[in-house]
């Protein structure tokens, strides 16, 4: 249609492409800057939501969810988020704008991916307004709470410190600040680091949320929790020897069919099939079981409770069929509940919990309740193919991709890496396998052989090629992340 021979990459094509179409380069850039925004808008809507979804299943100690204590807190005025540097770290906290008061969690990986994430989203760091423009709310403000007593300083355990803005009253120069539980003493409004203030470093605020923490764990300590002691062999009873049994006739588990997914890209499946069996409301009175489907159509599962958790990944067990998973993993979880019930740090909740949950995993196939995930929050592409294509269509001549399906931490990496690279003409993509490490690319490699990237079963045939070098164990990670698990930053020749 154009009358212009195409190259065979696509960084070819469209420098092809624009100049037929007198496509400027600053023109080029300005689209693909644009480009690039977007994608960044949509991956931090798609971080919010699920980040705004754990919340959900978060448990606060004055009772409701994470996302109800987030809207809580807006409602008291905390209606953005701040950081601020402190060493080699950044902290983070929900800033209320009026007096420049700031609530911190420490030591809360969600809450930090959270406020970092509406950072990201731009703006002044509102919260309302990603949450609305990640469509997680309507355009209706929370309702204001109801006004607390001032000897109310109840927060929850998560939070180290809330600095509020009104000045305290002055104390001799000596006197040690009293400690609240839970509660940073307060600061003046000048004294606040805030996303709208300049940075203020550590020693020049009157205190920490590191001082609070320390002040919370010594108070923690004094109070122990029954609950939370461990109970002696002779004061537990014998838990009931059940068997794992097969589900009742008309239970769905025969049948259940569930979408398949691709895994993520540290070689982790997200959850299909979830069931839950709990006991009470405490974290040691609830068991679950994750089931995912591979695009080999093979299962894959993993539990969590009785102190212990992971996710459904390529380096686990597979089995044919989706009850064979399900039983395999009712299994798991009743010998790791024994187990943990023989220990003698079992915590006195938990040796009550023990013979409910243990009944319901071995006697009750389909669980307190269960769920299936819909095909649209899967993935539906293998890891990194989107990043994988954009990465290569900017590869220069003297540049190359490094990819490796394992991490050189892992005890059994596989020692084998692959890496891309322009051809002289830059018509295609050359493709060789190396030893990992192996950096002297005027070295022959193992195996090398052009691809046309553009051509999957191209891809896959490379794959196949290459398959038999790599240990047994490790061959599946090649079919199920044919982009690689992990990425070296690109390596100049």
């Amino acid at each position: 249609m154009t009358g212009v021979q195409l190259g065979k990459t696509q960084k070819v094509r469209v420098r092809q492409i624009d100049a037929w179409a007198a496509v400027t380069p600053e023109m080029r850039a300005r689209m693909d800057a644009e480009a690039k925004e977007q994608r960044e808008e949509q991956q931090n809507i798609k971080d919010l939501r699920s980040i705004w979804e754990s919340f959900a299943g978060m448990r606060m100690q004055r009772g409701g969810n994470g996302q109800d204590y987030i809207l809580e807190m807006v409602g008291k005025g905390y209606t953005q988020v701040s950081s601020y540097k402190n060493g080699a770290s950044v902290q983070y906290g929900l800033l209320n704008p009026e007096d420049h008061g700031v609530v911190y969690m420490t030591r809360n990986r969600e809450f930090n991916r959270f406020c970092k994430t509406i950072l990201k989203m731009g703006g002044d760091g509102g919260i309302m307004n990603a949450l609305q423009k990640a469509k997680l709310i309507d355009g209706i403000q929370p309702p204001m709470p109801e006004p607390e007593p001032e000897s109310d300083t109840e927060i929850e355990h998560l939070f180290s410190g809330a600095q509020s803005g009104p000045a305290a009253e002055a104390e001799p120069e000596n006197a040690a600040a009293p400690v609240l539980p839970d509660l940073a003493p307060s600061s003046t409004a000048a004294d606040q680091p805030s996303a709208g203030l300049p940075e203020q470093l550590p020693s020049d605020l009157l205190s920490s949320p590191e001082e609070a923490d320390m002040h919370e764990d010594e108070d923690e300590d004094e109070k122990e929790d029954p609950d939370l002691a461990p109970v002696a062999a002779a004061d537990k009873p014998e838990l009931p020897g059940w068997k794992v049994g097969q589900p009742d006739m008309l239970s769905p588990l025969w049948d259940m069919q569930i979408p398949f997914t691709w895994p993520n890209e540290h070689g982790a499946f997200p959850s299909v099939y979830h069931a839950e069996w709990s006991y009470g409301k405490g974290y040691f009175e609830k068991l679950n079981i994750d089931i995912a489907r591979d695009p080999q159509n093979r299962y894959h599962f993993s539990t969590s409770g009785a102190t212990s958790s992971y996710a459904p990944n390529v380096n686990g067990p597979v089995f044919a069929t989706f009850l064979e998973a399900h039983t395999a993993a009712r299994e798991e979880l009743a010998e790791k509940l024994r187990r943990k019930y023989a220990e003698s740090t079992a915590e006195r909740e938990f040796v009550k919990a023990a013979p409910k949950l243990l009944e319901g995993v071995t006697q009750r196939a389909d669980g307190d309740r269960h769920s299936i995930a819909k095909t649209e929050d899967l993935l539906q592409e293998p890891p990194y193919q989107q990043a994988f294509g954009e990465i290569l269509e900017r590869l220069e001549e003297n540049q190359r991709l490094v990819l490796t399906w394992g991490y050189r931490n892992d005890r059994d990496f596989n020692n084998w890496m692959v890496t891309l690279h322009q051809d002289d003409e830059e018509q295609s993509v050359m493709t060789e396998l190396r030893t990992y490490g192996d950096w002297d690319f005027t070295q022959p490699p193992e195996f090398a052989q052009a691809v046309d990237l553009d051509n999957l079963d191209a891809w896959s045939n490379f794959l196949r090629q290459i398959a038999g070098r790599f240990p047994e164990k490790d061959r599946d990670a090649l079919s199920l992340a044919p982009y690689g698990l992990h990425y070296e930053p690109i390596w100049h020749i």
